[in-house]
């Protein structure tokens, strides 16, 4: 008999484990080798999340991410890892950028206070602004 390991239960969103988890089709990813990309820097963070990322017409996440972030799509932490801060660069006021920065973060910490899934988008977060400052 073969046994075949059921499908990852982890938000990519969050990272925690799910019970379930539902289309959140707030955007578009047709980018496949970016998708692929991003879907393996996810998985350095937390194993086998990134399956879940970036699957064309949206991201497979647990019912809360869905609600929190379709409704705040700019503020998605998936969003934000794959190329949401790179319209940053073109704001000429340093505090608009740091007003809109305090604002999201507010918000994804608005969404979850368990300091799991604030580290867990904590570090996607850090590794979209390594790559919009080019790993100054």
């Amino acid at each position: 008999m073969v046994e075949h390991e059921a499908p990852s239960m982890v938000c990519p969103c969050c990272g925690k484990n799910s019970g379930m988890l539902t289309l959140c089709d707030a955007h578009d990813w047709y980018d496949e080798p970016e998708n692929e990309k991003y879907r393996n820097v996810i998985n350095q963070f937390r194993p086998r999340a990134g399956e879940n990322a970036y699957q064309g017409h949206g991201c497979m996440v647990c019912p809360s991410c869905e609600e929190a972030f379709y409704r705040k799509p700019d503020y998605c932490p998936l969003a934000i890892l794959q190329g949401g801060l790179i319209n940053l660069r073109f704001i000429q006021n340093r505090d608009r950028i740091e007003k809109e920065l305090q604002v999201m973060l507010n918000y994804w910490r608005e969404q979850s206070t368990d300091g799991g899934t604030i580290d867990y988008r904590t570090k996607l977060f850090n590794h979209a602004a390594d790559e919009l400052t080019g790993g100054e």
